[in-house]
């Protein structure tokens, strides 16, 4: 399974894309008093980003770990696109802000979307810091190879397991 083919994440997806096609709508004729209102349901999406993000991160790490996501590099390409998808949505949605703002509209919620986006690049660092996959100093691909062989019943000391998992 890729990663790109799990719920969460092709939830988060579905709903970065709803978010991007409400921008590119907020660019043409737009009522000014509906963009402000759209701009704040917005803005709510974008500040559940670095919770739903975070648990993304988890499960991704999981199913590697469990072998139910095999290719380490496409989950970690997906992942990474989805995080900087988001961030650049985050950033037209603040421009929108910003626009409604000069126009006499009060936004609530901006200061909150400011801290969303430094926390989702935060977690877009922490995840590819060292390369994805090599976090915890964990190689993901020889956990998930470890966790099918003892799934074989090639059962082996939890010593030699840590080990391979470690490098």
């Amino acid at each position: 399974m890729k990663l790109s083919h799990t719920t969460r994440y092709r939830v988060q997806s579905a709903k970065t894309r709803a978010i991007e096609e409400a921008t590119g709508f907020w660019k043409r004729d737009h009522d000014r008093a509906m963009l402000a209102r759209d701009v704040e349901d917005a803005i709510h999406f974008c500040v559940e980003g670095p919770d739903v993000f975070l648990n993304l991160w988890q499960d991704t790490f999981e199913r590697l770990a469990a072998g139910e996501i095999e290719d380490v590099r496409e989950a970690g390409e997906s992942f990474r696109d989805l995080l900087d998808g988001s961030l650049r949505i985050f950033a037209e949605v603040r421009d929108a802000a910003l626009l409604c703002e000069s126009l006499g509209y009060r936004i609530d919620g901006r200061a909150e979307l400011e801290e969303a986006t430094r926390q989702v690049r935060q977690i877009r660092d922490q995840a590819f810091a060292e390369g994805w996959g090599q976090n915890y100093g964990i190689d993901l691909a020889r956990a998930a190879g470890a966790i099918r062989e003892l799934d074989e019943g090639k059962g082996r000391p939890l010593e030699e397991v840590l080990a391979q998992l470690r490098g």
